[in-house]
């Protein structure tokens, strides 16, 4: 079976939730004993693409790159006029598309089946927390139309599956939920990581893109509570600068015992995640939420609200709060700083809970999502 991916996710600069999907679940189908039949043909565009750091990440034998210099905004004006390239010009002959994210696709062209990962649809849901730019580029690229073209669509959580049935009003036969795995920690030494950054001993931690969505306005006031008791407390920040980054970084300017760090590259992430007294996410909707569980797979106790897929995923693993509420978030937080059995019992809950979520299970039952389409 030749498989097509569009590996466009793959081109981002930083890594983040979509691509470190796409790079991980590629790596691990490829690595399946069960994959080695199979001919994977991923799909690259751009105009000054450095292909050669993408493909030397993916060493496996059974995958081929299509490589065009098409210019973007060429190939997007085409896909959403005319749906041209179509899937043969995009992938050549392949008997399936994989497609990981939403981009600008043929999603007019049915030569070829093809199955799409949906993550979320916050964009739907609450459309107050992206920009003009961002609401248009949704717009532009047809969801709805997306989705029930698809000949098959794989959801990240049940509670995207459920969203996709309430707004789209989609079979829910056409749509099998599989959880992405978890990536392996990759870790540098303490001193390091202390020298490197100058970060205090003592610190509470937020890691995801800085944007409204991610409600960072509730948890500087309620460090400001909790302060007020843990005098010498930071709270250390990290994340690429999202939607309306400097109305909030004109806030974490405001008291020397906020941090914030921007993007991580990998290795310092994990080590910040496993110093910090507690990880504090409170996001306002995700689709699944890899960040907490990042925490938790380092021994970090996890504070999060009680809403869209985070109880799902982090089940009785993590302390739950009102995120909207100051004083709740506040309260969490200090009940996690202040007593030991609890944090001991969150951080016990959370190495077990991690063990759910396995890139090669994810990557096993996506190969038979595929292998079942051909059917």
């Amino acid at each position: 079976m030749r498989i097509g991916i569009d590996g466009r996710s793959l081109q981002e600069p930083q890594y983040s939730g979509v691509s470190v999907y796409t790079q991980s679940l590629l790596q691990a189908l490829l690595s399946l004993p069960e994959a080695e039949p199979h001919e994977f043909v991923c799909f690259l565009n751009g105009y000054a693409l450095n292909a050669d750091a993408i493909i030397k990440k993916f060493p496996q034998k059974n995958i081929r790159w299509l490589i065009k210099r098409w210019p973007n905004k060429l190939v997007t004006g085409g896909e959403i006029i005319f749906s041209y390239p179509n899937l043969r010009q995009l992938f050549g002959k392949v008997d399936m598309v994989f497609v990981p994210s939403m981009q600008f696709f043929p999603i007019k062209d049915h030569t070829v089946p093809w199955i799409l990962t949906v993550h979320d649809l916050s964009f739907e849901k609450h459309p107050e927390y992206f920009s003009l730019k961002g609401r248009l580029w949704h717009k532009l690229l047809r969801p709805r139309q997306f989705c029930q073209s698809a000949t098959r669509l794989l959801a990240v959580s049940e509670h995207t599956k459920d969203d996709l049935q309430e707004i789209y009003h989609l079979p829910h036969n056409k749509i099998e939920v599989i959880y992405p795995g978890l990536g392996a920690p990759t870790e540098i030494s303490a001193t390091t990581h202390q020298q490197s950054l100058n970060l205090p001993q003592n610190y509470i931690f937020f890691l995801s893109t800085i944007e409204p969505r991610k409600n960072l306005e509730t948890l500087l006031s309620a460090f400001a509570l909790v302060r007020q008791q843990h005098p010498d407390l930071y709270l250390v920040l990290a994340g690429a600068p999202g939607w309306q980054f400097k109305k909030i970084a004109r806030a974490l300017t405001a008291d020397k015992n906020i941090i914030y760090l921007s993007y991580l590259a990998e290795n310092v992430k994990w080590q910040i995640l496993k110093q910090a007294r507690v990880f504090v996410y409170p996001s306002l909707y995700e689709g699944f939420g890899f960040p907490p569980l990042e925490a938790q797979a380092m021994g970090t106790p996890v504070i999060v609200g009680s809403h869209s897929s985070l109880p799902e995923v982090l089940g009785n693993s993590a302390l739950y709060a009102n995120v909207l509420d100051v004083e709740s978030l506040s309260r969490a937080i200090s009940h996690l700083l202040e007593n030991e059995c609890l944090r001991q019992d969150f951080i016990a809950q959370g190495r077990k809970n991690v063990e759910r979520f396995n890139w090669q299970n994810t990557a096993r039952q996506t190969l038979n999502a595929f292998l079942n389409l051909k059917q």
